[in-house]
């Protein structure tokens, strides 16, 4: 072989580009030969020269080298998807489409996005890789529940999971997203999602999120470390409305540290005080005596509440009845329907607050309210 009189390599490239020209099949094998020696611009004329001439084989062959090359080099939001704008190879736009994404990185993805977007031609292919596309494309944004959610409607679940785990901004409710994605969608996900809530830490920007990182502990092994977390936490707990405790006192009952639970419920009661007994405070505590699984506490909380809805009113009582509705629907209970009783009493219904003390079983309210009733209507 002529090369042979040649000792070096270069000088055997240099003198094989020197006699090359399109369609010169050894030359261009011959370069193959000598890896990371072979130009993308050969294989373009390659693609070009085999268009040209109808040599279907040899578009497939060289066009897939020379997407190879450029996406080993990261250039597929450049080049690749203009050179195959000029093409119009139905079946290496297919191969390119299905190469991309590379990783599962923002970048890749939004590398990849823009890609498609920059294809203009084969639109059968496109068509057929739009739905992936358009879920790639809402990975490359900073994270957001809502677009994860569109991509996990999508059955897109691993592009959910790292829409919400990678770049910057992620939140607590982030993480905590992902964690239920992989739980109820993507199971082999779990352990990767456990693992980066539980490094990242206690939720401290958002202790709605601490239930989530109680349940990531457990599921790692991590027990007595997060039962001494959660009982740092409720040692230092800022002065918040009951409603922000009830995903504490949900990790305490989960982890098996139910000690704990009253202090956090005094906590509360602290807060509540200070704040001179606002209605919407007193059912928040009812709730999280609820959550805690203190039924006598509970029916005190909204006792409170109801009563305080029934002196303050003046002529709606709406509050009130909406109160002791969200009491019989969280706990069943329907001994407050007595309050009702004064409901309407303040509404000087006195007659139909005596048919209800009667249906009751309270037989002498009800007879004491239908004396009101006469004596009223007698005057």
């Amino acid at each position: 072989m002529l090369l042979n009189n040649l000792s070096f390599k270069k000088n055997k490239v240099e003198f094989l580009y020197s006699i090359y020209v399109p369609g010169y099949k050894a030359v261009v094998d011959l370069l193959l030969e000598f890896e990371g020696y072979l130009e993308t611009k050969i294989l373009v004329s390659e693609v070009d020269f085999a268009i040209e001439n109808n040599t279907l084989r040899n578009v497939y062959k060289y066009g897939k080298m020379y997407i190879d090359e450029g996406l080993k080099y990261m250039i597929s939001a450049g080049s690749i998807p203009n050179r195959l704008n000029e093409w119009k190879q139905d079946k290496l736009v297919e191969y390119f489409l299905s190469e991309l994404p590379r990783s599962s990185s923002k970048e890749e993805a939004e590398s990849a996005y823009k890609s498609y977007k920059a294809l203009n031609v084969c639109q059968n292919v496109l068509e057929l890789h739009r739905k992936k596309f358009d879920n790639l494309g809402l990975i490359g944004v900073t994270p957001d529940t809502m677009i994860a959610f569109q991509l996990v409607n999508t059955g897109a679940y691993e592009s959910a999971i790292t829409h919400l785990t990678t770049g910057p901004n992620i939140k607590s409710y982030h993480l905590a997203d992902a964690w239920r994605i992989a739980k109820n969608y993507l199971p082999k996900k779990k352990e990767e999602i456990a693992k980066i809530i539980w490094t990242r830490g206690f939720p401290k920007d958002d202790i709605h999120w601490v239930y989530n990182f109680a349940e990531v502990a457990l599921y790692l092994g991590f027990k007595s470390e997060i039962i001494k977390i959660l009982n740092q936490e409720v040692v230092r707990l800022e002065l918040e409305p009951p409603r922000f405790y009830e995903e504490l006192v949900k990790a305490l009952k989960l982890v098996g540290a139910k000690a704990s639970i009253p202090k956090v419920l005094l906590r509360a009661e602290e807060y509540v005080s200070s704040n001179k007994k606002r209605v919407d405070d007193c059912v928040e505590m009812g709730h999280l005596c609820w959550v805690a699984e203190k039924p006598s506490l509970v029916k005190k909380w909204f006792a409170k509440a109801i009563d305080y809805r029934i002196e303050k009113s003046d002529s709606s009582f709406s509050g009130a009845e909406s109160v002791i509705s969200q009491y019989v629907k969280l706990t069943g209970d329907h001994s407050m329907q007595k309050k009702r009783i004064l409901i309407l009493e303040r509404q000087k219904l006195y007659g139909k607050a005596a048919n209800l003390a009667s249906k009751l079983g309270m037989k002498k309210r009800a007879r004491g309210l239908r004396e009101i009733q006469k004596m009223l209507a007698t005057k």
